[in-house]
């Protein structure tokens, strides 16, 4: 299954069963190359906290947020989910980011406590989307996962799967995170419990549908933050001093930007 949604997603690339099933009952999708970084250290949350926009420092393990890497400028430099675990902070994202995200950390590492390791190649995951997910993350894991960014360590025929609540589609969604190794095995309890596979383009109409935005797509090093229209989603405007918080700060005390990342909807059909 093609692992990169196309960017230009045609009528004829969406299936119709594969849509009601993401959006009506509850469908899978795998990916083998989003990019995963994990931060350890006893310095990882306020390091982190200091080089993106939302609040890192004050999450619990369990806990997690959306956020922008910003630069200097105060430019986007990546979009970002960011989970809490008991010892260590999980950064996922589009693929082929870990190179230029590494290098930006790195960059900013001077005597705190911290590990960066790329886990993309070791670790896989699974989009499971649409109302049925939550029931089937709950048989999982055995309670209800909820909130967008909370997440949980569950395990799945032996082994150890995290299950992370994501703002993927306007219906739930949930990221299943596992090695590498065991994706396939994964794939067969999900369709053993009536979860659809489904295409890539498939689901990136229901990711287009939410607006949420794919970064180097729709969002680039050339925009703002606050162009991305995500602030309550993915900005703190009470947090202290971080970099590129000048510009961000500027910015909402005049109100307003430019220009502004927004959905086209059209109701007639097209010929």
């Amino acid at each position: 299954m093609n692992d990169n949604p196309l960017r230009n997603v045609t009528c004829e690339q969406v299936s119709d069963d594969e849509y009601r099933a993401l959006n009506q009952a509850c469908g899978f999708v795998p990916f083998s190359n989003r990019t995963q970084l994990e931060i350890r250290g006893s310095d990882r949350q306020r390091f982190l906290h200091n080089l993106c926009t939302n609040e890192i420092a004050s999450l619990q393990p369990g806990q997690g947020c959306e956020a922008f890497v910003t630069t200097v400028q105060g430019k986007c430099l990546g979009h970002i989910l960011v989970f809490a675990g008991p010892d260590s902070l999980v950064v996922e994202t589009v693929p082929d980011q870990a190179e230029l995200l590494l290098a930006h950390f790195d960059r900013y590492l001077i005597t705190e406590d911290v590990q960066l390791a790329d886990r993309s190649s070791e670790w896989s995951e699974i989009a499971l989307v649409g109302p049925g997910a939550s029931s089937l993350v709950e048989a999982l894991v055995g309670e209800s996962i909820a909130s967008i960014g909370e997440h949980q360590a569950a395990s799945v025929e032996g082994e150890t799967v995290w299950i992370r609540r994501v703002p993927w589609a306007t219906v739930p969604a949930f990221l299943l995170a596992c090695p590498s190794e065991r994706q396939s095995v994964l794939q067969d309890t999900l369709i053993a419990r009536e979860a659809l596979p489904c295409s890539a383009a498939t689901l990136q109409a229901l990711r287009l549908e939410a607006a949420y935005p794919h970064f180097g797509w729709d969002i680039s090093e050339a925009n703002l933050p606050q162009e991305v229209d995500r602030n309550q989603q993915a900005i703190s405007f009470e947090k202290g001093c971080y970099l590129g918080q000048e510009t961000i700060a500027r910015i909402d005390a005049l109100g307003h930007v430019n220009r502004l990342l927004v959905r086209v909807r059209c109701d007639a059909e097209l010929s």
